[in-house]
């Protein structure tokens, strides 16, 4: 055997030397024991080899060759097989010069010292992969299964009986087996490492169920804390509480917290089809809307000109009125009202708004029908307006092409839209206050991440059956729930399906899962769990795909929410219940416009006056210190009746004027006939007498004579 001990051996490389430690290993006592030859040695572990105390020491030697009964039986000429480690030369540093240099030091597993392979030109990674596989070696495992059970993951079946869901006597008996997903995962974990370990499953404590009511899976981590178990074989979350009381192997899958929300289903209600016309806007839009036309009516009326007015009406300048004129009661109100519906409503521009009279009169004759009016999101424009009135104009206008532009490009999608507001998101339903049902063991998790949603913790022990009993009692609106508990449960899914409840895709938080293991055990398993991920295809998932296949595990119905599913297509024709609200205003505006016109006719057929506010037609009269067509009430007699005033026109009539004139007030005796109008070409005078006729009940037509 080739022990090393020859003439030039290195006592490891510059800056990391070779240290001689036999002090060290002498020094303990409790470890002592006797070499094969006889010599004064220490132990390598508690139950381990007897090694000599120049173990390790001075120089860059195969150490283990030497001395580790593993790497000498048989030697090499007997052909045994052994560790690679065994031929790797190395030795004891001094840690804190070695961190000064390139090589690489350890601290040793065995003794409070440390040792390097790279000083003496070999590698650690053969000793560090023998290491990672013995640590579980000839280990049998006891695995603690919480009191609770999940199918397909972990549970326990009677012959002659359906999977069990809920513990009972049998969860105490070891001599019936578990089955399960999770069975499946470690008898392949065992199989990989060749059988150096193996897996017990047993039950919990009492004990620890009774100090975690909340909690039977905190339950099983309290046994493996106070050494009971090795560790608890589940889908176990990993939590800051947790980790305080055990160490936990790598994650074996990551459990998503997903928000559940009551299905939003189809609403086909007069309600919510109606209230989709102004769904394209927020409330405070629409508020906006109102105001900016409400503000542009009453600047309308101010912004008029009081002289064109005038002369309309009386067929004076204002300054050719004997007396001041002051304004009628209530007639500002008739007029904002007035204006308030024609900036409020989508307006019909005739293509030229000046028309001159005698060309107004061949157009009636000839062709009445003739003159196209073409409807737009406009706003009315009088060639004869203020300049004030006209920047209002030029404001509102802007205002409504905007406005109008955008209301339509959202309108069809609306109309067409299957359901009604809904909370799909955390976001959405923490601000708006929504209580959330949730699992009591990720209280501190999914406070941090939302804190200010409003949770609602299951005291009762179930888990997620007593999340979903708190939301059957109401105490919450939506759900906080784990997609990898659940899923995996068909039973908890159906009633899922039965509650009409639906997953959606927005996370509240993500929680890796593992097992809880003793410490000593921790790194041994891990290392086999991501060998068997790494190079066996060993997976959670993977061994999760292969039971649903073998035992054709279906669902009762489809749980993950889909917003595609409820908005609509982009091809989707508008129905007639889509346009309910138009529908109901036209009818309840031409309901009152029938009821005012039977009022007037009732009114007028009785001799009677009618209110100004709900009269037939209006116009922009300021001015009634007395009446001129009123002659009960006359008080001027400088007044002309209408019959007695010539009102000369000497540029071509806008078509408002020609409208006034035939609408010039509405009182029931009062008729007005154009009796004359002269056509001239050139500089012509245009005569309009107008004849009062007492006897008349309505405004007539203006008959126009040449």
């Amino acid at each position: 055997m080739d022990t090393g001990n020859v003439s030039g051996v290195s006592n490891g490389n510059e800056g990391c030397r070779c240290t001689d430690e036999t002090n060290i290993l002498a020094s303990l006592t409790e470890r002592s024991c006797q070499t094969e030859d006889g010599q004064n040695g220490v132990m390598l572990a508690a139950k381990g080899p007897c090694v000599p105390f120049s173990y390790g020491s001075s120089s860059c030697v195969k150490h283990d060759y030497m001395h580790d009964p593993k790497c000498s039986l048989g030697g090499i000429n007997g052909g045994s097989n052994y560790p690679v480690h065994c031929i790797r030369p190395w030795c004891y540093v001094d840690a804190t010069s070695c961190m000064q240099s390139s090589e690489r030091a350890f601290h040793s597993a065995f003794f409070p010292l440390y040792y390097s392979y790279t000083t003496c030109g070999s590698s650690a990674d053969d000793w560090i992969y023998y290491q990672q596989q013995q640590t579980l070696v000839g280990k049998n495992i006891i695995a603690g299964v919480a009191p609770q059970y999940l199918p397909p993951l972990i549970f326990k079946a009677i012959p002659s009986s359906d999977i069990l869901a809920v513990q009972e006597d049998e969860y105490y008996n070891n001599s019936v087996p578990y089955e399960g997903v999770l069975n499946d995962y470690m008898d392949a974990l065992v199989h990989t490492s060749n059988g150096n370990f193996n897996v017990t499953y047993t039950f919990g404590s009492k004990a620890s169920r009774l100090l975690h009511p909340t909690s039977p899976w905190t339950a099983v981590i309290q046994d493996v804390k106070d050494g009971l178990i090795d560790m608890g074989l589940g889908p176990f979350w990993i939590t800051g509480e947790r980790l305080k009381m055990v160490s936990f192997t790598v994650p074996m899958a990551y459990d998503r917290q997903v928000l559940v929300i009551p299905n939003p289903a189809t609403k086909d209600t007069l309600i919510s089809q109606t209230s989709k016309v102004l769904a394209p806007f927020a409330v405070g839009v629409w508020v906006l809307i109102v105001a900016v036309i409400t503000l542009t009516a009453l600047l309308s009326v101010w912004f008029s000109d009081r002289t064109l007015m005038a002369m309309a009406r009386m067929g004076k300048k204002i300054h050719q009125l004997k007396r001041p004129k002051r304004p009628k009661k209530g007639v500002y109100a008739r007029l904002a009202l007035d204006e308030f519906l024609k900036k409020g409503m989508v307006k019909c521009v005739c293509p030229s708004s000046t028309i001159s009279l005698d060309a107004w009169v061949d157009i009636s004759i000839v062709s009445p029908f003739s003159i196209k009016f073409f409807c737009s999101a406009g706003v009315e424009q009088d060639d004869g307006a203020s300049l004030p009135h006209r920047l209002l104009m030029f404001g509102f206008s802007f205002f409504i092409l905007i406005l109008v532009s955008a209301y339509v490009a959202n309108l069809a999608a609306f109309l067409t839209r299957n359901t009604s507001e809904f909370v799909s998101t955390v976001e959405g339903a923490v601000q708006a206050g929504l209580k959330i049902c949730s699992h009591p063991t990720l209280r501190t998790e999914l406070e941090i991440a939302q804190p200010d949603a409003n949770f609602v913790f299951s005291q009762s022990g179930s888990e997620f059956y007593g999340v979903l009993d708190d939301y059957d009692k109401g105490k919450c609106d939506v759900l906080a729930i784990s997609e990898m508990d659940t899923k995996n449960d068909i039973e908890l899914m159906n009633m899922f399906c039965k509650k009409d409840l639906l997953f959606t895709k927005s996370l509240f938080i993500e929680n890796p899962v593992a097992f809880p293991i003793n410490s000593e055990l921790a790194s041994g398993l891990s290392y086999w769990m991501y060998q068997g991920e790494k190079y066996h295809a060993i997976s959670l998932a993977a061994k999760q795909e292969e039971y649903d296949i073998k035992h054709r595990r279906i669902f009762d119905c489809d749980v993950n929410f889909s917003l595609e599913d409820l908005e609509s297509s982009d091809l989707a024709q508008i129905q007639v219940q889509n346009l309910f609200a138009p529908i109901i205003l036209f009818a309840a505006f031409t309901g009152a416009a029938i009821v005012l016109q039977i009022f007037y006719q009732r009114a007028t057929k009785k001799g009677k006056r009618h209110s100004l506010l709900i009269g037939r037609s209006s116009s922009l009269n300021l001015f009634s210190e007395q009446d001129p067509f009123n002659h009960e009430n006359s008080e001027d007699d400088d007044v002309p009746c209408p019959q007695e005033r010539e009102s000369p026109l000497a540029e071509p009539v806008q078509l408002e004027s020609v409208v006034s004139l035939n609408n010039v007030h509405d009182r029931t005796e009062d008729e007005i006939v154009m009796k004359n109008v002269s056509l001239l070409t050139g500089s012509f005078e245009k005569r309009v007498n107008v004849t009062c006729d007492t006897d008349s009940d309505l405004f007539r037509d203006a008959e126009l004579q040449s």
